[in-house]
């Protein structure tokens, strides 16, 4: 009788230790996932700034591109209109 009595405090002792642990290493984790979070936001931030400025460049090198045609055309014009 006392051995079933030992074998079943040591169960409780045990799964009271198991119980503590989880407790414990909850917060850890919610904490990780937190932190897992807030560095997939920062990664998503810094995606969304280099897509931003990627298209910004993109903008102003379409428009210089097109500002160098439009003076060459103004230009053979002129070159034309001269000749005549």
């Amino acid at each position: 009788m006392l051995t079933v009595i030992l074998i079943v405090t040591l169960l409780i002792v045990f799964t009271a230790l198991v119980l503590l642990g989880i407790a414990i290493l909850l917060p850890s984790a919610s904490e990780a996932s937190e932190r897992a979070l807030l560095a997939r936001q920062v990664q998503d931030t810094a995606w969304n700034i280099h897509c931003q400025a990627t298209t910004a460049f993109g903008e102003m090198l379409r428009a210089t591109r097109q500002t160098e045609t439009d003076e060459k055309t103004r230009d053979s014009s002129r070159s034309k209109s001269a000749g005549q």
